[in-house]
């Protein structure tokens, strides 16, 4: 199993006042803050309930549907889970904790995405997990389209695409960044990025699958970790 936090703010008839702006400006800000990293990582998780619709895979998956779990890390691993096949995340569900034991399955190196911060996989490494932010990693050679947040998902598919690469690996990723549209009666149009680390220069390839649809969106922005130049 793994640990899923549950997040209901609806409110209901004569129930209390759930919305983070009835409590004070701290929760408000804390709130819209990880609202829009949800929204930033909008283009992922359209790829990925296609994937589920097409696999039967879920959104949420436990560390051991992809991962070798070791006894020692069994129980840290189901505080944990993924969020597709690329990011790991780590939630805080216990009052005052400010730092986060995470353990980082082997085979890859992992990415905190709110430092930036490189860990090495197969170990338990602490990490900040300051009030307000979500403690997540992202696999290392893994990419991933990330989306400006806007008030809501459907002025935010028409704001400015960027294709995020952290760490880029000599191997390509098994799964590929995708991108689509979202709404699937006007038609699909899916966009796959691969990128290949070759000794610091990157090797980045597009192939287009447009099915009766076109996005509002004609560039892209290309987000890479310093030092590294690009073959197109």
């Amino acid at each position: 199993g793994a640990l899923m936090p549950f997040c209901r703010v609806h409110s209901v008839l004569y129930g209390p006042r759930q919305g983070p702006w009835s409590f004070n400006d701290d929760v408000s800000r804390h709130a819209r803050r990880v609202l829009r990293r949800r929204y930033r990582l909008l283009p992922y998780l359209l790829s990925l309930t296609r994937e589920a619709n097409a696999t039967g895979k879920p959104l949420w998956r436990p560390l051991w549907m992809h991962h070798d779990v070791p006894a020692s890390a069994t129980t840290l691993a189901q505080q944990q889970f993924l969020l597709g096949e690329q990011l790991l995340c780590a939630p805080v569900v216990d009052k005052g904790v400010r730092k986060k034991q995470v353990w980082l399955p082997a085979g890859a190196s992992w990415i905190e995405l709110r430092s930036g911060k490189v860990f090495g996989g197969g170990a338990v490494v602490d990490v900040d997990a300051p009030v307000g932010e979500l403690v997540v990693f992202v696999k290392g050679g893994a990419g991933f389209f990330s989306i400006g947040a806007a008030m809501n998902a459907e002025q935010t598919l028409q704001q400015r695409l960027a294709l995020e690469i952290l760490a880029p690996s000599s191997t390509p990723p098994a799964s590929t960044p995708t991108l689509e549209n979202g709404v699937s009666r006007f038609g699909l149009w899916q966009l796959r990025a691969t990128v290949r680390d070759d000794d610091g220069a990157l090797h980045v390839r597009f192939d287009v699958d447009e099915q009766g649809f076109s996005p509002a969106q004609r560039e892209i922005e290309l987000r890479l970790p310093r030092g590294f130049s690009v073959a197109a």
